[in-house]
């Protein structure tokens, strides 16, 4: 039997010194983050290249606006030239004095103007670009909030799956600390000959199940704190800060209001509606083209030059008043007005699908919220269930009466199974209430 005991000592070794958690003693240090979940969407919003774009479209929203603004104010242009000319010519007597006088001249000119322009009537087009760049901003508004909603999705999503991988490396940690407690006990009944050689040969199966069960949560963790890195803009892995507040049951939902909330209130309807509004009113300003245009100029100037070595300025005055009107442009108005006709229909319909699709969705967030509940209740049960009847096994076991280390294998997993059902049900409620608030556009 000695040779036995060396044997499962060496194996036992072996799976201790290269076990995931040795492993990890051994790498060298890295620097980790922690964040809280709203610490981690701050953080996104400053990084996400689809927030920052929303954002630059709200300030070309904003500046366009103001340029529509501008075409009801007149226009004023300044302009002004000078000029220096020398011509060389031939001497000449001067008749009175009877000297002579040299025949080069020098000369110069200056000219300043002034002009202001204004559109007294163009068919109210103005006016519907205005409306239309209005109508836009507030789509671009709507927008923005849209995106850092779905942009707070992307990272609860994220950060609850470094929280689920963090207690689900919990779970199969104890699961590898009972695997071993385990085989210590078969070992020393092994060494009193009160079991056999396949107890302790089955102890060091579990053992080693659940090491490698540990080791595929620790690289899921890994790699959800790369993915929570990468979308908050930080540089390397990432881990989230855990908050009991996270967990916390909606006592009382009251559907309708939250359906009601979700079809008026919602950044992605709120969206779609600013987006039919900015295509009527971008189809009004393309019918505008039918009528006149009528506009008015003044113009002042002054130009003189220094003939006779004296400047003379003349001054000039201009009024005008123009109209022009196409009458005919070979179909082309007609075809922007009928460009602009289909897309005030594709926007109501966009609209109604997505009024379709937000109520599809509600309905089906609070079957997940519900379903979750339960399941949260019951797999609580579960556990505390598993965690008695494991005590119980392992007393039966230690003591030599009818349990098996089959026994105790069945126990530990039905609690480890437990457990991990534990964390999914979870994080499937709290899943299901971040999607439901992204629909919503707030907190719950």
């Amino acid at each position: 039997m000695v040779p036995d005991r060396h044997l499962l000592s060496a194996a036992f070794a072996a799976l201790v010194f290269a076990s995931p958690l040795g492993a990890q003693r051994s790498a060298p240090p890295v620097t980790i983050t922690a964040v809280t979940l709203d610490q981690a969407i701050k953080l996104s919003e400053q990084s996400q290249p689809t927030v920052v774009a929303a954002e630059g479209t709200v300030s070309v929203d904003d500046a366009t606006i103001r340029a529509r603004t501008g075409t009801f104010l007149p226009s004023l242009s300044l302009a002004s030239s000078g000029s220096r000319s020398f011509s060389q010519g031939p001497s000449r007597s001067d008749p009175s004095t009877g000297q002579i006088v040299s025949g080069d001249r020098t000369s110069q000119s200056v000219s300043m103007s002034a002009s202001s322009s204004l559109t007294l009537f163009d068919g109210f087009r103005r006016s519907h670009d205005l409306a239309a760049a209005r109508a836009n901003g507030v789509f671009g508004d709507a927008n923005l909030l849209n995106v850092k909603a779905q942009n707070a999705l992307s990272v609860t999503t994220a950060f609850f799956a470094v929280l689920a991988a963090q207690q689900l490396t919990r779970v199969d940690s104890a699961g590898v600390l009972s695997a071993q407690a385990q085989f210590q006990v078969a070992v020393a009944k092994l060494h009193s000959g009160a079991a056999a050689l396949s107890d302790s040969l089955s102890a060091l199966v579990i053992l080693a199940n659940a090491q490698l069960a540990l080791l595929k949560d620790q690289a899921q963790l890994v790699s959800t704190e790369a993915s929570l890195g990468h979308l908050i803009g930080a540089d390397g892995n990432v881990s989230a800060v855990d908050d009991s507040a996270y967990y916390r049951s909606m006592a009382a939902i009251d559907t309708a209001a939250i359906r009601d909330a979700a079809l008026t209130a919602s950044p992605a309807v709120r969206t779609f509606d600013a987006n039919v509004s900015a295509a009527r009113a971008s189809y009004q300003s393309s019918r505008s083209t039918y009528w006149p245009t009528l506009s008015l100029g003044l113009g002042l100037g002054y130009s003189g030059n220094n003939a006779d070595s004296n400047y003379t300025l003349r001054q000039s005055r201009s009024l005008s008043l123009s109209l022009s009107w196409a009458l005919f442009n070979g179909f082309t108005r007609e075809l922007n007005i009928e460009q602009a006709a289909v897309q005030v229909d594709n926007a109501d319909a966009q609209l109604a699908d997505e009024r379709r699709f937000i109520t599809a969705s509600v309905t089906q967030q609070f079957v997940s919220l519900a379903s979750a509940q339960a399941q949260i209740t019951v797999v609580q049960t579960s556990v505390d269930a598993a965690t008695e009847n494991l005590r119980v096994v392992l007393a039966r076991y230690q003591a030599g009466a009818t349990a098996t280390i089959v026994d105790v294998n069945q126990a530990q997993q039905q609690l480890t199974q437990a457990q991990v059902n534990l964390v999914q049900a979870r994080f499937s409620y709290v899943l299901a209430k971040a999607q439901l608030e992204a629909l919503v556009g707030r907190r719950l």
